[in-house]
């Protein structure tokens, strides 16, 4: 919970907005990250005199902060606890037993399996429509229709089933069964489970509204689904929503952009008390250009220090913050290889545990004593790659993703279960994604650089012609809720350079609004650098470098999947972007240090098919694997580029997306994950031994240029 660091002492800010709840009005009050709001929800109550109040928390852990700071005339509650209060008695108690983790596919299986059989005779795309229809349900239950219908069907899932003209029947067949969950969830008598979500809709269908109370006070208003905010706009008493509009990173489950529906008068939080003024100017300029400026100003009495990450980490502890499950797995391998134990994962590690676990024996094909939930309804590993392929389960592309970019899955097992603590404050670095982050604050933070580049105009134009201008800006949010989550100090990974330069070099500075800084150099773990460039690519004259190639990889990669049916595009692309990373423009110790990885990637990619029919004279792709030659000049490798490009022009070479991924994003600078060898050994390894291992191991790495599989996404 977020606390203002001026005590009792209320800002001008903070005056008006008690003064207009104490007016009796509705009202709006927009609080930017580290503002105080919730202390100014504390200050409206404790000045509320005899009025009986109901604080409106987001989750738990906040519930149970404020029924400690919440003055005695004002209860507390989420909204799902006060809808269990009025629904959840008797038999459904039971159902909610069954049903409190979610919708377990294996009840779904029972309860679907004679209408599904008829439609879907194949057992395998039988089980793969229960997930189109538990997504169905889930996504019905966060709104106020009046029954499952086709919208809550997935859109993607929707669309692909109309292009082959499949639709007509299997919506309705899907529709229904949608339906007949719904009907069986509500039903009392019906020992089919009930979800959380499931008895809040069940509340909203008999009409529910909040009673008892003079005013309600909601937190975190942002994040409201439809359900929540209906049952709200017919309770019949004075209303105070408090959010963040660049907050609201929930879509996924239903929630909308609530503060921009609700009709109140508005009042502004915008002094943030976690950070100094070097922190909010780079965050005014990064949502100025991506188009909603946030007015936010750093009221800290400490300054806050931005840059970019180079050489080593911050002092510890420190936070590291992704956007993905996957990413958090990534930094712990990292922080593994480089002795900077032990970490704690925010959430815990007992949930990705059980999912690697039951991964890896469908992978084996071994017996599973325990199935993890998201996966029982999966007999098998194929099965599973399917299910992730088509992106009808969010568990199973996670698990393929992980499976790829890590590999060998029990390794990855035991350097979890090795490096992480229980009590957070053990540890010498956090890990989180940055949904979970959200609320929370550290004096040191690193933004690890999975976040989409939404600041790139080509990935702009990749999500609004999609159709997913929604996702869009939930992507931009999750960047500022992880900018915001720093005190003292902020860097940024390579790959988000770009980023850093557009908030604290470039926007900002252009703007007039900033003295352009340096980035920060950092010091130690200085035994370990030649293991954080196998890793990360990211030492010495390479950390200047790295950030742009990663940019152009992400760019070339994303131009691909538009132009993927297009050969001659993609060969055109290929040109177009991997050309200027041998360009003069660089120094020649990076022109050193990039050129052998390119030649090896793009050879290995070459040679499997071979391109047939080469042109009298042209350079042989197989040189490039030659251990011997260590270099090649600049107009050969504009030959080795431009050749590879004529070959897939000429359809010699494929232009599957993967493939390029694996070349482009992956291996051209040896980026993402560690090698097998690696994450199997980690764990009997110290940083100086690990680092000796990679200095014997380049033909190891060169075999795995040309034999490793990887992907983009997890």
């Amino acid at each position: 919970m977020e606390e203002s660091l001026r005590g009792e002492r209320a800002t001008p800010e903070q005056e008006r907005a008690v003064r207009l709840f104490l007016e009796g009005g509705d009202l709006k009050l927009v609080a930017v990250a580290g503002s105080g709001k919730t202390t100014t929800l504390r200050m409206m109550a404790e000045r509320a005199g005899n009025r009986r109040l109901l604080y409106v928390a987001f989750n738990k852990s906040v519930r149970k902060e404020a029924e400690v700071k919440f003055p005695r005339n004002t209860h507390v509650h989420t909204l799902h606890s006060y809808a269990h209060q009025e629904v959840v008695v008797g038999s459904y108690r039971q159902k909610l037993s069954l049903g409190e983790k979610g919708l377990p596919v294996t009840e779904l299986r029972a309860a679907l399996e004679d209408m599904l059989r008829k439609a879907y005779p194949n057992p395998v795309e039988r089980r793969n429509r229960l997930y189109v229809v538990k997504n169905a349900v889930e996504r019905f239950l966060s709104t106020t229709a009046p029954e499952p219908g086709p919208e809550h069907i997935d859109p993607e899932f929707r669309d692909a089933k109309r292009e082959k003209g499949t639709w007509s029947r299997e919506g309705e067949v899907l529709v229904e069964a949608a339906r007949l969950v719904w009907r069986k969830m509500r039903d009392p008598n019906d020992p089919f489970p009930l979800t959380h979500d499931g008895y809040v809709r069940i509340w909203y269908d008999r009409g529910g509204r909040i009673r008892g109370y003079d005013a309600v006070l909601v937190d975190e208003a942002q994040d409201l689904n439809p359900v929540f905010l209906e049952i709200l706009n017919r309770s019949a008493l004075q209303k105070v929503y408090v959010g963040d509009p660049r907050q609201q990173i929930y879509a996924w489950r239903g929630a909308v952009n609530a503060m921009s529906k609700i009709p109140a008068p508005e009042a502004m939080l915008t002094q943030s008390f976690r950070f100094g003024e070097g922190l909010a100017r780079g965050v005014r300029a990064i949502t100025r250009f991506l188009g909603g400026e946030v007015p936010v100003v750093g009221k800290a009495p400490w300054e806050t220090e931005v840059g970019l990450r180079v050489g080593g980490y911050p002092d510890r502890p420190f936070a590291v913050l992704a956007r993905t499950n996957a990413g958090v797995l990534e930094a712990l391998v990292q922080l593994r290889a480089l002795n900077l134990l032990p970490v704690h994962v925010v959430g815990g590690v007992k949930d990705v545990l059980h999912l690697l676990g039951d991964a890896y024996a469908l992978q084996k094909g071994r017996e599973r004593p325990n199935p993890h939930p998201e996966l029982a309804g999966v007999s098998s590993w194929q099965e599973l790659e399917e299910l992730a392929r088509q992106e009808l389960n969010a568990t199973a592309v996670k698990v393929v993703g992980f499976s790829r970019r890590f590999r060998d899955l029990r390794a990855l097992m035991e350097l979890v279960q090795a490096s992480h603590v229980e009590q957070e404050e053990e540890a010498k670095v956090v890990l989180s994604t940055a949904h979970k982050a959200k609320g929370r604050e550290w004096d040191r933070v690193v933004l690890w650089d999975d976040f989409p580049a939404v600041w790139e105009g080509y990935v702009r134009r990749a999500f609004l012609e999609a159709g997913k201008e929604a996702e869009l800006r939930e992507q931009e949010n999750l960047l500022y809720v992880a900018m915001t989550r720093a005190r003292e100090l902020l860097l940024f990974e390579g790959g988000l350079e770009e980023l850093y330069h557009l908030g604290w070099e470039g926007g900002a500075h252009a703007n007039g609004d900033q003295k352009k800084p340096t980035p920060i150099p950092l010091q130690g773990a200085q035994k370990a650098q030649v293991l954080d460039l196998a890793s990360r690519a990211l030492d010495g004259v390479l950390a200047q470098a790295v950030g742009r190639v990663k940019a152009l990889a992400r760019k070339a990669l994303a131009e691909t999947r538009l132009t993927a049916a297009d050969p001659r595009g993609v060969a055109h692309e290929l040109r177009e972007v991997l050309l200027p990373i041998l360009s003069e423009g660089f120094s020649k110790e990076v022109e050193r240090e990039l050129g052998p990885a390119l030649e090896r990637a793009l050879a290995a990619w070459a040679a499997e098919p071979s391109p047939a029919g080469k042109k009298d004279g042209a350079l042989p792709l197989e040189g490039a694997l030659d251990p011997k030659r260590e270099s090649l000049g600049h107009k050969e490798k504009e030959a080795l580029i431009h050749q590879l490009a004529d070959a897939i022009a000429s359809h010699q070479v494929g232009s599957d997306p993967e493939r390029i991924a694996f070349i482009l994003k992956n291996r051209v600078t040896v980026l993402g994950g560690l090698g097998e060898a690696y994450l199997s050994s980690l764990l009997k390894m110290g940083p100086q031994e690990a680092a000796e291992v990679y200095s014997r191991s380049s033909g190891e790495w060169r075999r795995y240029l040309a034999t490793g599989r990887w992907v983009d996404e997890g």
